[in-house]
């Protein structure tokens, strides 16, 4: 019997000794395969991205803390994000089941950037959560 190694959660990554499915997107394009819920391990959150009522702009990025600590950030691209946010077990004081998280756009202020208007609860799946921001 063949051993594949663990591959756990991709994000636009492929690890070198992972198989694809017959069914695999094209090379170069990413797929994000959920964790399993009720296992410890990612929370991940994507969605859009407005700043005061357009869609944000190309390269920024998006940061989540649970418990005040950074779990997780992401890229915005073509006015969307997509982050996995980290288990307490995976880093210390990250997020557990319930835990609040808050996402930051940052926006190269000095002090650590904007918070989002929305909030979400950690849990081990994946949650659409379209993030708005009003700055004046």
């Amino acid at each position: 019997m063949n051993s594949l190694p663990f591959c756990g959660l991709l994000l636009l990554a492929v690890w070198p000794g992972c198989t694809a499915p017959a069914s695999a997107p094209p090379a170069g394009t990413a797929t994000l395969v959920a964790p399993t819920p009720g296992v410890p391990g990612l929370a991940v959150f994507y969605g859009s991205v407005k700043i005061d009522g357009a869609a944000a702009g190309e390269g920024l990025t998006v940061v989540a803390d649970a418990n005040g600590v950074n779990c997780g950030s992401g890229t915005i691209r073509s006015a969307r994000y997509e982050l996995a946010v980290a288990s307490d077990s995976e880093k210390r004081g990250c997020g557990k089941p319930s835990d609040p998280v808050v996402f930051r756009w940052l926006d190269g202020s000095a002090d650590g950037g904007r918070p989002f208007d929305q909030r979400a609860a950690w849990q081990p799946t994946s949650q659409q959560l379209d993030l708005t921001l009003k700055t004046r």
